[in-house]
């Protein structure tokens, strides 16, 4: 009894770890969808800012082609209401350009945080798929300063290695469950295929 309850407690702590790390994952994919909405809503604004911009412009542009037909025919503008109306579109440039300085500087700090969270997920990944070759490879993940405190997992770690590329016949000369070519690619390869007997 108290063995099985050792054991479910194990299981339930596995368990929990794995929820845990599942929600981690679910909270940083929810993240980056709001960052990706977020980016979205600033492009959209920026692009908003622009297309204000170049109407402030075209607005400008035709007061004076307006002007100047008007002086053409001998027309005399009152020069306060020029002067109020080169100022509020003057207000309204800054305000505009202020507003898209402002959506630049958010949009880049958002692609770079993107891109960054990208570079870690992607990093994550090739971890994730070294220590699944690991695994496989060696059975268990190997810890680089596992065998500097005991000699003898060293000695017993390099005698199992060691006795795949013995020539005694009752060895064997591939890891189990290894791929083995048909033609041997290198001197060294051939070396350690089994001898076929003739």
């Amino acid at each position: 009894m108290e063995r099985r309850k050792s054991i479910h407690a194990q299981i339930d702590s596995w368990i929990r770890k794995e929820q845990a790390v599942i929600e981690k994952e679910k909270q940083e994919e929810n993240l980056r969808k709001d960052a990706d909405m977020i980016l979205f809503d600033v492009r959209g604004k920026r692009t908003d800012a622009r297309k204000y911009l170049g109407l402030l412009q075209e607005l400008r542009n035709l007061r004076n082609v307006k002007a100047n037909i008007a002086k053409a025919r001998g027309e005399h503008l009152s020069s306060a209401s020029d002067k109020a109306f080169n100022n509020i579109i003057a207000k309204l440039i800054e305000q505009w350009s202020m507003l898209d300085r402002e959506y630049s500087i958010e949009e880049q700090n958002l692609r770079l945080m993107l891109k960054n969270d990208n570079e870690e997920r992607i990093e994550k990944q090739k971890k994730s798929l070294f220590d699944e070759w690991e695994k496989v490879l060696f059975g268990t993940k190997v810890i680089s300063d596992q065998y500097d405190t005991d000699f003898t997992k060293l000695i017993t770690m390099r005698t199992a290695w060691d006795k795949y590329i013995s020539t005694n016949s009752d060895a064997s000369a591939i890891p189990i469950g290894w791929i083995i070519p048909h033609k041997p690619s290198s001197a060294a390869w051939q070396k350690c295929l089994k001898k076929e007997i003739s």
